[in-house]
């Protein structure tokens, strides 16, 4: 099949939504499919309302064995384009649910004639409620391309559940859903259960098998000191205040412990908030920015405790990764993370910035190794029952057999 898969980002760059786009991409290229991906020159989701993030190099490009096509964006303010979106909503003019859409970067131009020119058999695309999807869908009317859509959607945040979301859901052929809940409000919606398909999104167990948890202890000077790993972007949203109020809270238990917190932070407000709390606890808290892949089971292996909290998730990767290293997890109580974690099984869920009842988990799981033994190891077992790669890539692709 000539198969297209279109994002806003593609690696180099690092992130949910690239990764799995990556790890389908790649699995189909290795079952011998014929991969393109369209995207942007972005590095970053910051980009696209930034002028002095420099791109990558536009045109195309071939890794490991994908197609990438890089195409150059327009970048304008984000305010600027929501505040037109919201000013012609109140006014109740024509083309709104349109303009809700292209509210929300990137700006590709001529990105659906490339599309339609291109010719595939079958699309898949995402990030959805981003205006590619909308060129996706402008593609699909002009010439009745099979699309699919990942959709990935924060059903616990409001804005999610928009007409405009609606609008574009409906016009799939399939929909890549994360979890049981994000299926079921589909099906509440009026999607017909037939086209909706809950593949999650997966990890390669051995990518995690062997960490060298001796060497990050030994490399930032942990020795045998508890350890607790935060993984992902340093937002307020994602949970990363609430984890270190409560360390906050462990640290009068377990005085010696440490914090590792990964991931970059691109907010400048919450940049300063978190230099103050990593000021405050230098001697405790260590912080980096990135960690390659190469490097990310060395961490997980380090670890006591994963813990992030989020509430932005419609899924949460990273759960995957810590269990595939046979670490207990704990995420925030919200509709998809209660379809991936059993609670008190594989790790444990706890209110969006209930930093005191985080502390206690995390205080439980450092007192009792057994208990991290045994969560770590019923979450690997999940993980290689139902969240490989091979697992999803799979069936994603009967699913594009039955639509060609």
């Amino acid at each position: 099949m000539k198969i297209l898969h279109i994002c806003p980002l593609y690696y180099p760059v690092v992130g949910g939504v690239e990764n799995v786009f990556r790890a389908v991409s790649e699995g189909m290229v290795r079952r011998g499919e014929d991969v393109t991906v369209f995207t942007t020159t972005g590095r970053s989701l910051e980009a696209f309302f930034n002028p002095t993030v420099k791109a990558l190099p536009s045109g195309d490009e071939t890794i490991n064995g994908v197609k990438v096509h890089r195409l150059p964006y327009r970048c304008i303010s984000r305010l600027m384009a929501r505040s037109f979106s919201y000013g012609w909503s109140k006014l109740n003019l024509p083309k709104d649910d349109l303009l809700k859409a292209w509210s929300t970067l990137p700006w590709v131009p001529r990105l659906s004639e490339e599309i339609v020119k291109f010719n595939p058999d079958v699309v898949l695309a995402g990030h959805f409620r981003t205006r590619m999807v909308v060129d996706a869908c402008n593609a699909k009317k002009k010439r009745a391309i099979p699309l699919v859509f990942h959709t990935a959607l924060h059903l616990d945040l409001e804005h999610e559940l928009s007409e405009t979301t609606m609008k574009y859901l409906k016009m799939g052929d399939a929909l890549w859903v994360n979890t049981a809940f994000e299926k079921e409000s589909m099906i509440k919606w009026g999607i017909d259960e037939d086209r909706i398909l809950e593949l999650g999104v997966g990890v390669n167990p051995s990518d995690f098998k062997d960490g060298k948890g001796d060497r990050i202890r030994g490399l930032y000077e942990i020795g045998d000191k508890p350890l607790v790993l935060f993984v992902g972007r340093k937002e307020k949203d994602k949970g990363v205040i609430t984890v270190i109020e409560a360390m906050e809270l462990v640290w009068k238990r377990f005085a010696d412990a440490k914090l590792i917190l990964a991931g970059a932070c691109t907010r400048p407000s919450e940049k300063r908030l978190l230099a103050e709390f990593i000021k405050k606890y230098n001697k405790s808290i260590i912080s980096i920015d990135v960690i390659s892949d190469k490097e990310k089971k060395d961490f997980y292996a380090a670890c006591d405790v994963f813990a992030m909290p989020s509430r932005v998730e419609s899924f949460g990767i990273v759960y995957l990764e810590a269990w595939a290293a046979g670490k207990p997890v704990i995420g925030a109580d919200i509709g998809s993370s209660r379809s991936i974690i059993a609670n008190g099984e594989d790790g444990y869920l706890v209110g969006f910035g209930d930093a005191e009842t985080l502390a206690n988990r995390i205080i439980f799981l450092l007192e009792k190794p057994s208990v991290r033994h045994e969560m770590g190891g019923r979450g690997r077992k999940k993980v290689l029952k139902r969240y490989t790669w091979d697992y999803i890539v799979d069936r994603l692709l009967d699913s594009y057999k039955g639509l060609v």
